[in-house]
């Protein structure tokens, strides 16, 4: 967490490595990150994961006492987290027990997005909600797909929807009944209409995941799930 004002910033520190906190350390940010955040950062709510950011000791002459402060280097990756991400982040490296074993370089902290397709026939939709999809997905506080990605990586792999904070389930309807597809072509139907819809060429230039929900009642009896690899679906 960064706060204070713009010409004298100071950060409260976590460890990716341990997960240790280390307060009141200065810190420099370019000026124009800290002027697009002065409101959060007046109100010390903005949080920041920096990449190969490291703390430094300097002897100040004439006193012989130390000044500690966090050096970041000038191409560094910065990325700005929410307080609900910030809270998410911490719990996510204190709590795990494979942070030790990592590079100590975690520009390998990789962020992907994630789109939701919750698809209905004419006579048949799934169980859940559009509302109820975004919660078990995307929710930082509740258990979600988002929230234990985060944790089991030890923060290392965080999903996003694709929309940023705004919804990103999308309620899709497919004309014809349930029975009439099967599971492959029904998510194949559902993604051609997503994409017109979005008026895109193919959804990954806005995802790199797409999970379609979908209905009961398809072809080939009950199952799971399927995912696909390179467009290869599979159970």
């Amino acid at each position: 967490m960064v706060s204070g004002e713009e010409d004298h910033l100071e950060c409260e520190l976590i460890s990716a490595d341990d997960g240790a906190i280390v307060h009141g350390l200065q810190i420099k940010l370019p000026e124009s990150l800290v002027e697009d955040n002065a409101k959060a950062i007046r109100r010390g709510e903005w949080f920041v994961m920096i990449h190969v950011a490291k703390v430094e000791e300097t002897v100040i002459e004439g006193f012989g006492s130390l000044r500690t402060s966090v050096w970041v280097p000038e191409h560094a990756k910065i990325v700005t987290l929410s307080p609900e991400e910030g809270d998410l982040y911490v719990e996510a490296i204190k709590g795990s027990r494979v942070s030790r074993y990592m590079s100590e370089d975690r520009s390998l902290t990789e962020s992907r997005r994630i789109m939701v397709v919750r698809v209905s026939t004419s006579d048949s939709a799934p169980t859940y909600t559009a509302a109820q999809l975004q919660q078990y997905y995307f929710s930082l506080s509740s258990y979600s797909l988002v929230r234990q990605y985060a944790l089991c990586s030890a923060s290392t792999l965080w999903f996003k929807g694709f929309r940023g904070s705004q919804p990103s389930v999308l309620d899709v309807y497919v004309p014809g009944s349930a029975a009439s597809f099967g599971k492959e072509t029904l998510w194949q139907a559902a993604l051609v209409i997503v994409q017109n819809q979005l008026g895109l060429s193919s959804v990954t230039s806005v995802t790199e995941h797409v999970a379609f929900v979908l209905p009961s009642g398809l072809q080939g009896g009950q199952w799971f799930g399927i995912g696909t690899v390179g467009g290869v679906p599979g159970r």
